[in-house]
């Protein structure tokens, strides 16, 4: 896997996180999840913060369906 944060200002981060997860007998085989997002603080005082990101799941051997599965992302976080 692969994990990168970069805290662009005090307020501002992007997160960009990989895995590669291969089929132990047969590595051609494998799922790859890629996780991109951008987080903004709204407000210091209740810690209120705007995410805005995607997730996109590959699978080499889909079966019929289609090989990628792309989410967009829009949250709103209070974290505690």
């Amino acid at each position: 896997g692969l994990d990168f944060e970069h805290q662009i200002t005090a307020k501002q981060k992007f997160v960009l996180k990989a895995e590669y997860l291969p089929e132990w007998g047969d590595f051609k085989n494998y799922r790859l999840v890629s996780d991109a997002s951008w987080e903004c603080l709204l407000d210091e005082a209740s810690n209120l913060s705007l995410k805005i990101g995607a997730i996109d799941r590959y699978d080499s051997t889909p079966n019929g369906a289609k090989a990628n599965d792309i989410d967009y992302l829009l949250l709103l976080l209070w974290k505690l």
